[in-house]
């Protein structure tokens, strides 16, 4: 999946700092007015937490899944956890997942 997405400046190396500092998923979200401003860095910012109710908590309140360009919340576009290599997860899916769980 993360071919396909767009993950914004430094993934990586976002990814690497946060799991330096004990976190355990990063995700990647878009300030919706920033991207439509035009700013430097596309709007892109990156949250990360420690445990997964945090995360299904957090993009509640985002837009997740096929683009809708009435809904001008902030959209999550990624989930990437953070174990010895990073997996990086579309919300929509994430979120049935860990209902189950």
């Amino acid at each position: 999946m993360r071919g396909s997405l767009k993950l914004g400046f430094d993934f990586d190396s976002r990814c690497d700092a946060a799991r330096a500092s004990g976190r355990r998923y990063l995700l990647v979200c878009v300030d919706m007015f920033d991207r439509m401003r035009g700013d430097r860095d596309m709007g892109f910012y990156y949250p990360a937490f420690d445990r997964a109710q945090e995360v299904a908590d957090y993009i509640r309140n985002h837009a997740i899944g096929v683009p809708d360009p009435s809904d001008n919340r902030d959209r999550c576009e990624a989930i990437a956890e953070l174990g010895a290599t990073t997996i990086v997860h579309d919300p929509a899916q994430w979120l049935n997942r860990s209902a189950g769980d």
